[in-house]
């Protein structure tokens, strides 16, 4: 998982062209648009448009969708249950808690209980991690993080294993020499919840940085892997951990990135453009490694965010809004398409516009992370403990059937069957 922090304009990811509602577009990004000229244009079926365009630094993304290993997410966003417009909003359903707030939304996004405050629910990468381990098949699986504390990848049973993505193989410094300081710290008991609860995330931090760097001593990447950006840093350290699957003796592996400026309200084309670029050179080598070690066919990256920007310009930037587009990647993905209906309207007070082009999702996050969670071997009757609110939703209308090549539920997960080093993500 690749989360961008701050909320990214993603309407300038995926633009429809061509039709009535790119007029629409048109009509209200006024100095934000994006002309046919700063778009890479390709088609797509289903959808109310025909044509789409992906923003012009994407030209690698543009590859592997026409690849079939690349698919955009339409219309998505934090929804705790279906809201059919905004009529329907304010007849009393349930909404997620402190909407257009950047850390309740980013909670909402990464525990999938969006209509609770705080992190109680722990994280849906954790929930998922849980699952797969207590499940049938007992998958030895690990969940990383590289965004620190993150929640994302923190489960009931599971803990996050929280690496640096900046430090390759380095341990604590002089760890052998204050070994035993360390386990004389930690092993005191102060009477007190939170001194406690210190001690032991100090002393998790200390383990788990030593296991890592001595799992990736002398680890390499296959390809000249470029660190000229923080998320080529991170991905190269999270190709680093899928090398060292054998000697874990991994079966799945989930990960948790995070990069941070995206919260664009001023010279918002400028900096997009920029950062899209930055995304684009990283998948690209990310990509290239996974190939090198021959294990593209088992690896999956999603792109969320917090919540995507109003449509209407502030007047060079755009502002914190709800629904917005994204986008999947594998070579087990079945891509080329637009997935999830792409918003029928853009037009200004449309029935999903809660003003200024805040748009309401037609669709939740689950609908891609759910058959990403069967893939990797995730079982029907899990489904309701990784997913707390799916029961709210329409599978048949809302969930992704057929996200990968043979249908999103082959519970034989990544690489088939639950072979080491399969299904990371």
């Amino acid at each position: 998982m690749v989360f961008l922090a701050g909320g990214a304009d993603t309407f300038n990811l995926l633009v429809p062209q061509d039709c009535e509602v790119y007029q629409q577009y048109r009509r209200i990004r006024t100095d934000l648009l994006l002309e046919p000229g700063e778009l890479i244009p390709f088609t797509a079926t289903g959808q109310a448009c025909t044509k789409f365009g992906v923003h012009g630094s994407f030209g690698f993304l543009k590859t592997l969708y026409d690849a079939k290993q690349a698919a955009f997410i339409s219309n998505v966003g934090n929804l705790a249950e279906p809201i059919r417009d905004k009529t329907h909003m304010r007849s009393g359903v349930q909404r997620c808690h402190g909407l257009f707030s950047h850390s309740d939304q980013q909670n909402g996004a990464q525990t999938l209980k969006c209509q609770d405050m705080g992190t109680a629910a722990k994280g849906t990468g954790g929930r998922i991690a849980d699952a797969l381990a207590e499940g049938p098949n007992k998958f030895v699986t690990t969940s990383w993080s590289l965004a620190g504390t993150s929640i994302w990848p923190q489960g009931v049973t599971t803990q996050r294993e929280i690496v640096d993505g900046r430090l390759g193989s380095n341990g604590f410094a002089d760890y052998e020499r204050w070994r035993g300081t360390i386990g004389n710290i930690t092993a005191q008991r102060h009477g007190n919840v939170y001194a406690e609860a210190y001690a032991g995330a100090f002393l998790d931090a200390i383990t788990t940085t030593e296991t890592v760097a001595r799992a990736l001593q002398g680890v390499q990447p296959e390809t000249n892997f470029p660190t000229n950006t923080g998320l080529a840093r991170a991905l190269r350290q999270v190709s680093q951990l899928i090398k060292t699957r054998d000697g874990r003796k991994a079966e799945r592996d989930l990960f948790y990135v995070a990069i941070g400026g995206w919260d664009m309200h001023s010279n918002m084309k400028v900096n997009l453009a920029r950062r899209f670029g930055e995304i684009d050179g990283a998948v690209r080598a990310f990509v290239a490694e996974m190939k090198a070690q021959k294990v593209w066919n088992d690896v999956v990256l999603a792109t969320e965010s917090e919540f995507a920007r109003t449509l209407d310009s502030n007047g060079g930037g755009s502002d914190h809004a709800w629904a917005g587009n994204h986008f999947v990647i594998g070579g087990s993905i079945n891509g080329g398409r637009v997935l999830n209906k792409f918003p029928p309207s853009l037009e200004i007070d449309n029935d999903h516009d809660l003003g200024r082009g805040r748009m309401i999702p037609d669709y939740p996050w689950e609908s891609m992370m759910v058959p990403i969670a069967e893939w990797l071997g995730l079982q029907a009757d899990q489904k309701p403990m990784a997913f707390p609110n799916l029961h709210r939703f329409n599978a048949s209308k809302h969930i992704i059937p057929d996200l990968f090549n043979g249908g999103s539920g082959d519970s034989r997960g990544g690489g088939g069957g639950g072979t080491p080093g399969g299904g990371s993500r």
